[in-house]
């Protein structure tokens, strides 16, 4: 489900993108979804994911 939010969100999302999506815990993957709500592109994916690392 995350990942459809994802590409409707972002449109197409990079690979390397998806694998640090997929790696992330349970936790971070609930804080993505809320996230994800206020996202306008893959660079709004990107700087999250950057802030998690």
């Amino acid at each position: 489900m995350l990942l459809r939010l994802l590409e409707r969100r972002c449109g197409v999302v990079p690979a390397t993108l998806l694998n640090q999506v997929e790696q992330l815990l349970p936790a971070q993957r609930l804080a993505l979804i809320d996230a994800v709500l206020d996202f306008e592109g893959v660079a709004d994916l990107e700087a999250w994911l950057a802030q998690k690392q």
